[in-house]
């Protein structure tokens, strides 16, 4: 199943802050290469965890991108 990183430096702290689509899951990180490496290492133990509780996954959204003006 493919899964959606999204990434975004923050302009007052200057650090990267992550989120995965579809699973509640957030990182923060002090480069781009940490906050997704920290976000491919939380999706199976997030996956793992709801199996553990009987949760279905969500399917992952729809991402499109779009341009605006």
């Amino acid at each position: 199943m493919k899964w959606y990183l999204v990434v975004e430096r923050d302009e007052e702290s200057g650090r990267f802050l992550g989120t995965v689509p579809g699973l509640s899951i957030y990182v923060e990180g002090e480069s781009k290469d940490d906050t997704l490496h920290a976000l491919r290492e939380a999706i199976p133990l997030h996956l793992e965890t709801l199996r553990e509780r009987g949760v279905h996954p969500p399917p992952p959204p729809v991402v499109e991108a779009v341009e605006v003006g």
